[in-house]
């Protein structure tokens, strides 16, 4: 699967970009006034996030583990569009579900993985009664026991 990681990660609602590395920014208490706008001004894309996960550390993780996270964090940092495993993608999903929030783990999964994005969003149905229900004429009906019964 090919990613252009230079894409930009979309707040909930998809009409503003997310910012910051974190998704949920916040001053520090150690920071100026112009450290924080600028750091709050950052646009979260999918290289950044990436490269973010992939490099923070975990506690039990193998050599062999650190160093495919290490070369696949490079890839991500040297290039545009990124050609990514099956692995690859795994191990994506599995740095994004421990080091990131929820909002930008989902949007991580809806580049990685469309299909699964695509299963779990299903959009509920229109709750508003059909126009042709709101004519119905109720008077004409009654309820027994919670069930529409016609005279």
């Amino acid at each position: 699967m090919r990613i252009d990681v230079t894409t930009i990660l979309m707040s909930l609602s998809g009409e503003k970009p997310i910012e910051g590395l974190d998704g949920d920014i916040r001053p520090e208490p150690e920071e100026t006034n112009v450290q924080y706008a600028e750091r709050a001004s950052i646009d979260l894309t999918f290289r950044k996030i990436s490269v973010e996960i992939l490099l923070a550390q975990e506690e039990k993780q193998t050599g062999e583990n650190k160093l495919k996270r290490f070369v696949l964090a490079e890839r991500i940092q040297l290039k545009n569009i990124v050609t990514f495993t099956n692995e690859d993608i795994k191990l994506l999903q599995k740095a994004s579900e421990e080091h990131s929030n929820t909002l930008v783990h989902g949007r991580m999964v809806e580049l990685l993985d469309p299909e699964e994005y695509k299963k779990l969003h299903v959009e509920p149905e229109d709750s508003e009664e059909k126009p042709e229900e709101k004519k119905k004429d109720w008077k004409n009906e009654r309820t027994t026991k919670g069930k529409v019964v016609k005279p």
